[in-house]
């Protein structure tokens, strides 16, 4: 089991969906405040298993059965919405998996912010001890550790001016890599450029003032 949990806007849903297109046999599922609950993570699952059963119990015996000797994983993005004891139901589920042969299992990651944190290691410490002893990897993303080379990788194909990427840099690690983003789109809509090349400094600075974005004002 593993947690990536930090600020929003960091990429993290992004590395998710990535992952999943370069995983066929990773189950997805992004939960929220509405489907948190156990019948609800169970039914997310189920959709993607393909399972029709519609009991809860008779749903996780399924869910167990079909990943049962793979080596599958399930991400849950948006974890911070689930409490205690439906990550002990997803634990639960990972532990039924044991193949017999090979005593391999699935694995689990769970992908959201602060909050996770907070929830296993403090809130409820007592209520998600199974849980967070058998957590073997713990990883922090902070919008001020992110790198020049991963905003110029995410603006590759506009290949834009040193001075645009440093912009770009400097929004991503002060506010959020997605405001970046948000500021790069409004840009392209609000001067109604068509060829990346037209796109000036000027322009996104212009931008990202309009947005009230503070670490260009």
């Amino acid at each position: 089991m593993g947690v990536a949990y930090g600020d929003p806007g960091v990429g993290k849903t992004m590395a998710v969906r990535q992952y999943a297109k370069e995983n066929k046999d990773a189950i997805i599922i992004t939960v929220s405040p509405t489907n948190a609950t156990i019948t609800g993570v169970n039914e997310l699952i189920a959709e993607k298993l393909g399972i029709k059963e519609k009991v809860s119990r008779r749903i996780t015996a399924a869910i167990i059965f079909k990943l049962k000797g793979t080596k599958g994983i399930i991400v849950i993005d948006e974890a911070q919405h689930l409490k205690a004891k439906v990550v002990n139901h997803l634990r639960s589920i990972v532990y039924a998996t044991d193949d017999e042969d090979t005593g391999e299992r699935i694995g689990m990651a769970l992908i959201g912010n602060d909050e996770i944190f907070f929830e296993l290691k403090v809130k409820q410490a007592a209520t998600y001890s199974q849980v967070s002893d058998r957590i073997t990897y713990w990883e922090h993303l902070v919008a001020k550790e992110v790198k020049k080379e991963d905003i110029d990788l995410i603006f590759t194909e506009a290949s834009l001016a040193k001075e645009a990427l440093e912009l770009m840099y400097k929004i991503s690690t002060n506010v959020s890599i997605r405001k970046a983003v948000q500021v790069f789109t409004n840009t392209l809509i609000l001067f109604d450029i068509g060829d990346y090349k037209d796109l000036t400094p000027a322009h996104l600075a212009t931008v990202a003032k309009q947005m009230k974005i503070k670490a260009v004002m």
